[in-house]
């Protein structure tokens, strides 16, 4: 059962609305949502605006219930309005404002006018977010008046929203309630986990981000005021590593003694000091079928603890341990509560609301955690940073989460579990891919070869990409074909960049690289050298009466010192590149070498 009107907003302006209001609209391809300000101000602006608030906000897969659940929420808030909390075997709270369910679409689509939207069916029924539009004043375990708001969300997985969509849905609730309540079916899967590890990562990014890029003033002082404070509540403790669930263990709906500690809380993760920036968060498991039939409310409890402690265990695998400290990270307490099966008859298309048909272990057990979550010793004000944020602060921050979930600048993409792993995949084989390939190009052009003639080069390096090629068509074989495509250009693209590379380096090491350099100047050297010996040999002073028209000794000399400066400047640079030269000539010397012998040798064949 869940959900609210998909087809339709209320006519009427969100001021002149009561009931429930969807404060967060989807568009209709499911890609993006749109926050109505009007709505939320409205909402808010019921209480003064320095009142702090408590948000109690619903979340899960499609189909579990969750709208159902809220409007037995709303039910107990209304009653405990007049009346104290009710005893756990009566379910006359429930019926105090009828003896049906207001929420009830299935045989008439409600729009929250009386009740959070639900229904039996296969079909999804909430969209977006609403918020129940009249606030419920509870006070505090400290005295203090707290406005208390429901929250009820789209449900994840429907087929119709994107991934990104629903981890947007879920970061902005998680952001916006003071008590998180994860709707699960049956029992907390590892899947569960793992979805609240990633989904909840894209609120921290939001909080941060909320300062980070939000030039609203108001919203930065706030900040700055709840910054401040952490640190100065932080300055006197020691901040020790999160314990163990084995040694600490609290559940939700075992209100405790009141503590000295003022961080101290029900819940897992409540007593390690660390300053975490979501509060509490509880694990409602849905139609729990482990209970002893004879079992007493007490050995229930202990039994919710128990498994609180089972699926929060520390845990030796790397993959189940890292998303498990990502919860704590994110939750200053957590605690499982189990609900047994409200009934077959609730799960009728024809189910009419009628609270006489619930299942009484259900209500029982719904009783005592509702007790327990609208009591002083649990409820408490919204906090943002550690500090308690009012209603006119908490509108400020609201609209700046928003629009960071709504631009998604600061996010990665979000994708399905398919995807990643896909994604992860043809990574792998990318990079296995493209080792190989430099792995085998070493062997002709590693650091401690030789020059090779391009032709060899281009012709290795062909083969060289076959193999890295096969290597990732054999590999990348998850996923959809377009994305192994793109990976496989990646991989090509970056094989021509290495190719490159090593043509490069292979260039370098060219023998006969930049040797017109030296032969220019040795020519220079040879020629001079041949006209001063030839002007020496043939040389004479006059010609007839003694007459000097050549001075030989002065030429022989100018032209000594031409290639005797110009024999200079190339040994000085043969010795400023150093062993560079010295390979360079070696190599020369080598090559010619091994031509003349092979020569040698042709002509000793041929006699």
């Amino acid at each position: 059962m869940t959900e609210h009107a998909e087809a339709g907003i209320p006519a009427e302006p969100a001021l002149q609305q009561i009931g429930a209001i969807q404060i967060v609209r989807i568009n209709d391809e499911g890609t993006k949502f749109e926050l109505n300000d009007e709505a939320i101000e409205s909402i808010l602006g019921k209480v003064p605006a320095d009142m702090k608030v408590a948000i109690i906000s619903v979340v899960g897969a499609f189909r579990t219930g969750k709208s159902f659940v809220l409007d037995l929420f709303l039910r107990y808030l209304k009653y405990t309005s007049t009346h104290d909390a009710p005893d756990v075997t009566t379910r006359d709270w429930a019926m105090a404002h009828g003896a049906q369910l207001e929420g009830n679409s299935n045989f008439e689509q409600t729009h929250g006018e009386t009740g959070f939207s639900w229904r039996a069916g296969r079909k999804r029924n909430t969209t977006g977010i609403w918020m129940w539009g009249e606030p419920f004043i509870r006070k505090s375990k400290a005295g203090e008046d707290i406005a208390v708001f429901l929250i009820d969300t789209q449900g994840m997985f429907d087929s119709e929203t994107s991934q990104m969509l629903t981890a947007s849905i879920f970061g902005l609730s998680t952001l916006l309630s003071s008590y998180q309540i994860y709707n699960v079916d049956k029992r907390v899967q590892e899947d569960n986990l793992q979805h609240l590890a990633l989904f909840t990562e894209y609120g921290r990014m939001a909080l941060q981000g909320s300062i980070d890029q939000n030039d609203n003033m108001d919203l930065k002082a706030a900040s700055q005021r709840s910054i401040e404070a952490v640190a100065k509540s932080a300055s006197g403790k020691n901040l020790t590593k999160q314990q163990s669930v084995d040694t600490d263990v609290v559940d939700a709906t075992d209100v405790e003694d009141a503590k000295s500690d003022e961080d101290e809380d029900d819940g897992e993760g409540a007593h390690d000091g660390l300053m975490r920036p979501f509060q509490h968060l509880d694990f409602l498991v849905r139609d729990w079928q482990d209970f002893k039939r004879k079992a007493t409310l007490e050995e229930k409890k202990v039994d919710m603890k128990a498994y609180t402690q089972e699926i929060l265990a520390t845990r030796k695998q790397q993959d189940l341990a890292d998303t498990r400290e990502q919860i704590f990270a994110c939750f200053q307490t957590i605690s499982c509560v189990l609900l047994s099966h409200p009934g077959h008859a609730v799960t009728d298309r024809d189910y009419d609301g009628s609270i006489e048909e619930i299942d009484g272990r259900f209500m029982e057990l719904l009783t005592s955690y509702l007790n327990h979550l609208f009591g002083p010793a649990a409820l408490e004000p919204k906090k943002i940073h550690g500090v308690n944020v009012s209603s006119a602060e908490l509108l400020t921050f609201i609209k700046s989460y928003a629009a960071l979930f709504k631009e998604a600048t600061i996010f990665p993409e979000a994708k399905t579990l398919l995807e990643a792993t896909a994604e992860a995949n043809n990574v792998n084989m990318k990079e296995k891919a493209l080792a190989k390939y430099k792995l085998e190009m070493a062997k002709l052009v590693g650091p401690k070869c030789n020059y090779v003639k391009p032709v060899l080069l281009t012709e290795h390096h062909r083969m060289c990409t076959i193999g890295a090629m096969t290597i990732f068509d054999h590999g990348a074989k998850m996923g959809r074909q377009t994305a192994i495509t793109k990976f496989r250009g990646q991989l090509a693209a970056e094989i021509e960049k290495e190719h490159l590379r090593y043509v490069e380096v292979n260039a370098e090491r060219d023998p006969y690289k930049n040797l017109e350099f030296y032969v220019v100047p040795m020519t220079m050297v040879v020629v001079l050298f041949i006209f001063r010996v030839a002007q020496d040999l043939m040389c004479y002073e006059s010609v007839g009466i003694d007459i000097p028209i050549y001075d030989c000794n002065h030429v022989s000399h100018t032209l000594s010192h031409l290639y005797w400066a110009i024999i200079t400047f190339m040994l000085i640079v043969t010795f400023a590149t150093g062993s560079v030269m010295y390979d360079r000539f070696k190599a020369v010397y080598s090559i010619a070498k091994t031509a003349f012998l092979a020569q040698d040798g042709a002509k000793q064949k041929a006699d």
